[in-house]
């Protein structure tokens, strides 16, 4: 299955510690990322590299960038975005060369 790779791993994680940050400061910018995280591990290959590709797009200074968050300093926040739309660039490139052989392993 395409999640064994690590860069999918990686970037699940990054998008649960995100999302872990975010609830705990009683956040609902979580509930935008959550059908995101949902469709990767549940969707097909070829659908679920999209929620990588939209979940790395929130990371923009006008989306998430703009959060004030009071756990965690604006520097640590602006690391953590860092890091998801690096995880999640990562994930897409490693899925999108191989979609069509992927799709085959799911069909199995």
């Amino acid at each position: 299955m395409w999640r064994q790779y690590p860069e999918i791993r990686d970037a699940i994680a990054a998008i649960e510690r995100v999302i872990g940050i975010l609830e705990r400061d009683g956040d609902l910018s979580s509930e935008a990322i959550r059908p995101h995280l949902t469709t990767i591990n549940t969707a097909p290959v070829a659908v679920a590299k999209e929620g990588f590709y939209k979940i790395g797009q929130m990371c923009h200074p006008k989306c998430l960038g703009d959060m004030f968050l009071k756990s965690i300093t604006h520097e640590e926040w602006s690391r953590e975005l860092d890091k998801l739309e690096d995880a999640c660039a990562k994930a897409f490139n490693r899925i999108e060369p191989e979609v069509d052989r992927l799709k085959q392993e799911e069909l199995k």
